[in-house]
């Protein structure tokens, strides 16, 4: 059995993750959930405060580090809907400037060895 090979035995399910048959700490989490008054709340993480959230039972507003999200649902049936704007990032356009230098010179070798053979 892989425990006795290693010595150690988790407590609990939750406290290793297997992966392979190698043993790794899972890391520990933290979230806590303050309403400071009805409709207003800030969720707070092991590094601080992770969010706020605006909104009654059903339907909110989120703002945290990965950006805002709206969210409705429907109260007792743990089924929700969730948007998030889509933050497109421009992609720099192709350049094709080493590719068409390349070419460029390529002919202009060409039609300089023509000229330089007389043909």
């Amino acid at each position: 059995m892989l425990f006795a090979r290693i010595g150690w035995a988790p407590r609990n399910m939750f406290e290793t993750s297997w992966v392979a048959g190698d043993c790794a700490i899972m890391g520990l989490r933290y979230r806590r959930r303050l309403t400071l008054f009805p409709g207003f709340s800030v969720n707070l993480g092991k590094s601080g405060l992770t969010s706020v959230s605006v909104g009654i039972r059903g339907a909110h507003y989120t703002v945290g580090r990965r950006g805002p999200r709206a969210t409705i649902g429907l109260p007792g049936t743990r089924l929700s809907y969730t948007v998030s704007p889509h933050r497109h990032r421009r992609r720099p356009a192709a350049r094709h400037y080493p590719i068409l230098g390349m070419l460029i010179l390529l002919f202009l070798l060409y039609v300089g060895f023509r000229v330089l053979a007389g043909i």
